[in-house]
């Protein structure tokens, strides 16, 4: 709920900067997440502990932007710059023996973003995103849970297609940048990788 509440936030504050109204509502699905190793533990990787893991899967977002007037700062004519803040909820990533599971890693991200957005004369669409996420991530483990937050880069690059002027959708590749981690331990915030499709209403 925190994190709708910082969307809201967003799109009020952005009432006070001399721009074009909000004009961007965004549904993101997504196919990725936090980049754990393939392997559990040591000690769930003998034969008759019948180790699990999964490692990623389809998480989803919602984002909100407004876009600068064209020209905007002598911009080129049909390139855009706008700002973007997004949710993304990423897979749960799993590891277990026995058939139960053992190791839990959640995470998820809230973006403030700056997008560059170039408009082809066929619709077609290309972008390209950076900024700050703070990412959320954490470990349930025996019962107990460690969480963890931190800020990190991120970039999103991707095209897409216009099919009128009040619907649009997109194909990003989504990086934030983090380190390896040892399962079992949640004292670093591990790479988040994944490719995001994005619905978009423009108003």
């Amino acid at each position: 709920m925190k994190k709708f509440i910082v969307l809201i936030y967003f799109c009020l504050s952005c009432t006070l900067i001399e721009a074009a109204p909000l004009n961007v509502i965004s549904l993101h699905l997504l196919y990725g997440g936090l980049r754990t190793p393939e392997t559990g533990p040591p000690g769930f990787n003998t034969p008759f502990l019948s180790p699990t893991h999964s490692v990623g899967g389809m998480g989803f977002g919602l984002g909100l932007a407004r876009y600068f007037p064209e020209n905007w700062m002598r911009l080129p004519d049909h390139l855009f710059f706008g700002i973007e803040a997004d949710y993304l909820q990423y897979a749960d990533n799993t590891y277990g023996a026995i058939g139960k599971t053992r190791e839990t890693y959640k995470s998820h991200s809230l973006s403030g973003l700056g997008v560059l957005k170039y408009d082809f004369d066929n619709n077609v669409v290309i972008l390209g995103k950076a900024g700050v996420a703070r990412v959320s991530q954490t470990l349930e483990s025996s019962g107990r849970t460690t969480p963890l937050s931190q800020f990190r880069p991120q970039i999103q690059l991707g095209a897409g297609y216009s099919f009128n002027k009040h619907f649009q959708t997109d194909i990003l590749y989504n990086y934030i940048s983090g380190t390896d981690i040892e399962i079992g331990r949640n004292t670093d915030i591990a790479t988040i990788s994944s490719f995001n499709l994005t619905l978009s209403l423009l108003f």
